[in-house]
């Protein structure tokens, strides 16, 4: 039986510390779209149960020998996904309400960016937001929105340049950032590469 070199697996933020994202509508594509075993997945956040099992999958077929690298790449809430970038304008039309879909397209036209982060490092915590107009107030808010938030474009990327990158760190987080821009492949990989600096 020929063996894998390398298996890059994707796990919602959370699942080494025990504290997942939860969010109602998070996953809701995947609820639109399809049922899995006649459960909607994501209705109720991450079953991190069953991303712990995979994690723990991957690691025991490193140590049996079936793979040579296991990487874990942890994500935060999903989203964006359409435009021009993904994949296109239709994609939108499956994302409910008139809110719903501004916050998707808010994301495809300037959150392109990429965080990378060693480990299983994105804050999950949920704070409410504070009331105000001023300007401290709204940079305070929109990064705290931003804090947990992964771009599903980005995040196709990063997984993709995973494969390529040579001794890769073994688990790392992404998130979107600020860019009208969508970040290249090249900037993926430099930043999967970065990571050793901070090992």
């Amino acid at each position: 039986m020929p063996r894998c070199t390398r298996v890059v697996l994707l796990s919602p933020a959370g699942s080494t510390t025990g504290n997942g994202v939860v969010e109602k509508d998070d996953n809701w594509i995947l609820n639109r779209m399809m049922i899995l075993g006649g459960k909607r997945v994501g209705a109720a956040g991450d079953d991190m149960e069953k991303a712990k099992s995979c994690e723990e999958a991957v690691e025991e077929a490193k140590r049996g020998g079936r793979i040579e690298e296991g990487i874990v790449v942890h994500r935060g809430i999903l989203r964006g996904g359409g435009g021009g970038d993904g994949l296109g304008d239709l994609y939108y039309k499956v994302c409910g309400s008139e809110p719903e879909e501004i916050v998707e397209r808010t994301f495809d036209n300037a959150r392109k960016g990429v965080k990378i982060l060693l480990g299983d490092s994105i804050d999950v915590s949920l704070k409410k937001k504070e009331k105000g107009d001023s300007d401290s107030v709204r940079a305070m808010n929109l990064k705290e929105e931003m804090k947990n938030k992964t771009s599903r474009l980005t995040l196709a990327k990063v997984i993709v340049q995973s494969l390529f990158v040579e001794e890769p760190e073994e688990r790392y987080s992404v998130l979107a950032d600020f860019s009208e821009e969508i970040s290249t492949d090249e900037e993926c990989r430099e930043k999967i590469e970065g990571l050793k600096q901070h090992a």
